[in-house]
């Protein structure tokens, strides 16, 4: 079984490198000359471009005192560095800006660029030149305008043109318009921060009045039902019913004995003679100053359980009794006075039945005075949480349209103090750092650059060729490429003849000559011919040159 043996790398002969060298004479040179050619033709038509530049700054507003800090602070934010650069980037180059700076530099108005759009915009309708060459001028004047970082807060707006004087007025015209503009916008966005502000803290003014007059008359109403007496609380709520069931049981006896009384009547003075209804204005004034008794009683009973120092239940009870007495002296006169034929008994019983009434009246009213206290008392435990609700929200909705209030009246204040700022040297945000130079030196080609390129990349492109034609060449130079292409030992080898030549064309032996002779003469031309031939024309130094 025969081992397959792997191929091992010859060493570098060089012998036959220099022996390859020699067979392909000039031929190595062409594309070295070539390329270098190419490179000085490069040079010489391509149109030298000239860089002017200026740095701006967009660091932070200069400090202010710390009471005004806080008004103009959110005029004074900046974000990420990053993206200020492509802001402004954005900005600069938007369709607004651009129009700014040709018309600035007269672009559009040119007499150059004016026929130039008049003899295009015959084949389109409604664009008048005018328009045309806006259009032209700014699409130009965009590819001429690089924006980039410079420095930390710095930012380096470069303008590029073939006429050195016309990158220069470019450039000071992008540092004046772009400060220009970033003032007024500025301005204008102050002023409607001002205006918003100003528009909604009237909104928020009449706001805050209804709210107010909404929590007044709330807490009013509580004042209200605060200073309305109510002797009955939690400690006597009790005492309070007890004590309207004692009057109830009170006026259960006096209704039992006034039915007793008028069965005794009916029995004694016959079905047909009706009990008489005793009147006179004293005894109404008696009645009424019973019921009044009545009810201090009532309430002066829940108010000792409570106040020190109340007066004494039992003295108005005293009080009471004496005052029946009087009705009920009162009711017997009445009676009498009625007719002669009154007896005692009859008077008696007659009066005893009227002050049964004055007493059963009066007891309904303290009863039901009593009952409003007790009601009222429960209406109000049951409503408090209700009526805390509504105090807090009512409270809420105050403080927070007097602190909306107060925010728009800062911001509008705010506003106003920004655009004094703005409109004095505290209020520039873009401050030019290097203003625009004439350059001098191109910053396109770089010749330099190009000439290095073209000596590196032409022995590469030489290195190529050779290995190339040895690539692709049907020649056995050695015994062993023999060997290995024919498959079979090599039995013997001519030796070369000294003195022989091979045979081959006159183009084949000095084609390498002539390319690299061809090449010279060629970018001798392209040397020789004037400079205007490939840049157009020379840097024009007129004010309304279009770019």
């Amino acid at each position: 079984m025969a081992l397959s043996r792997e191929p091992q790398s010859a060493p570098i002969d060089l012998r036959d490198l220099a022996w390859r060298a020699r067979r392909y004479r000039l031929l190595p040179l062409v594309p070295f000359v070539t390329v270098v050619c190419a490179a000085l033709i490069y040079l010489k038509i391509t149109k030298p471009l000239y860089e002017s530049y200026v740095v701006v700054d967009m660091g932070d507003q200069p400090a202010v005192s710390s009471a005004i800090e806080p008004l103009v602070r959110p005029e004074r934010q900046s974000g990420d560095f990053r993206a200020n650069v492509e802001r402004l980037n954005n900005r600069i180059h938007s369709r607004n800006f651009l129009n700014l700076l040709v018309d600035r530099l007269g672009l559009g108005r040119s007499p150059e660029a004016l026929l130039a759009a008049s003899a295009v915009v015959k084949r389109w309708q409604g664009i008048s030149p005018q328009e045309y060459a806006q259009r032209m001028a700014t699409t130009s004047i965009a590819r001429k305008i690089l924006v980039s970082a410079a420095a930390q807060g710095q930012i380096r707006i470069a303008a590029v043109d073939s006429d050195p004087r016309f990158a220069q007025r470019l450039a000071s015209a992008i540092a004046d318009a772009i400060i220009e503009e970033g003032k007024q916008s500025a301005l204008e966005r102050v002023r409607a921060r001002g205006e918003f502000s100003a528009d909604q803290a009237a909104v928020y003014e009449e706001r805050l009045h209804k709210s107010e007059a909404a929590l007044r008359n709330f807490q009013e109403t509580a004042s209200r039902r605060r200073v309305t007496s109510n002797v009955v609380n939690d400690q006597n709520l009790n005492e309070a019913r007890n004590l309207i069931q004692l009057t109830d049981a009170e006026m259960d006896q006096i209704r039992d004995r006034i039915r007793t009384d008028l069965g005794e009547w009916a029995s004694r003075f016959g079905g047909s003679r009706d009990v008489p209804e005793l009147r006179s204005p004293r005894a109404s004034e008696l009645e009424s100053r019973l019921t009044a008794l009545e009810i201090s009683h009532g309430t002066t009973s829940l108010q000792i359980k409570t106040t020190p120092g109340a007066d004494d239940a039992a003295g108005l009870a005293a009080k009471i009794g004496t005052l029946r007495q009087e009705i009920h002296s009162e009711y017997k006169a009445v009676a009498r006075a009625l007719g002669n034929d009154r007896t005692d008994a009859a008077v008696d019983l007659a009066a005893g039945i009227a002050l049964d009434r004055s007493e059963l009246r009066s007891l309904q009213a303290k009863r039901k005075r009593l009952s409003e206290f007790v009601t009222t008392y429960t209406r109000a435990v049951e409503t408090a949480p209700q009526n805390q609700m509504e105090l807090e929200r009512l409270q809420s909705e105050v403080s927070a349209n007097r602190d909306l209030l107060l925010a728009l009246r800062r911001e509008a204040t705010s506003s106003r103090i920004s655009e004094a700022l703005e409109t004095s040297h505290l209020g520039l945000r873009l401050e030019v750092i290097e203003p625009p130079q004439l350059p001098l030196l191109p910053v396109k080609p770089n010749k330099m650059k190009v000439m290095i390129v073209a000596l590196l990349l032409g022995p590469v492109l030489s290195v190529g060729l050779i290995l190339g034609a040895e690539r692709v060449g049907a020649v056995l130079r050695t015994s062993e490429q023999a060997e290995q292409e024919f498959g079979i030992k090599v039995i013997g080898t001519v030796p070369r003849i000294e003195g022989w030549t091979r045979p081959e064309s006159y183009l084949m032996k000095y084609g390498a000559l002539l390319s690299i002779v061809l090449v010279v003469l060629v970018t001798m031309v392209f040397y020789t011919l004037p400079s205007d031939t490939f840049s157009g024309r020379p840097p024009s130094n007129r004010p309304g040159a279009a770019p």
